[in-house]
């Protein structure tokens, strides 16, 4: 399976102090943007909104590596199926997750 997303890690990506985007380095400090966050209108609003999108960009930022334990996890299953009773609904959700992610299995 091919994974065609932008590769890991993903980081949320910070321009003076606000959490402006998700991207990944290039190991020389610059970014390549993943994702814009929607940020508040005043400085007022992001900060009693600060934490919230904060918890959001680091879940996206998680993403990769959540999609690759989801790979593994199915591959596991896949090899357990044969002494494994009763699997299928725990494979189902794992292979709808990845296909929410991947567009494909």
């Amino acid at each position: 399976m091919e994974n065609k997303h932008t590769p890991g890690p993903w980081h949320p990506v910070y321009i003076s102090g606000v959490c402006t985007s998700i991207g990944n380095t290039d190991g020389d400090g610059y970014y390549e943007l993943i994702a814009d966050m929607i940020l508040p209108e005043t400085d007022a609003e992001y900060e009693e909104q600060k934490a919230n999108i904060e918890a959001n960009a680091k879940l996206i930022a998680a993403a990769p590596e959540m999609l690759d334990a989801l790979i593994a996890a199915k591959d596991a299953i896949d090899d357990l199926m044969d002494i494994a009773d009763g699997y299928d609904k725990d494979l189902e959700k794992v292979l709808s997750a990845i296909k929410k992610a991947t567009g494909a299995i």
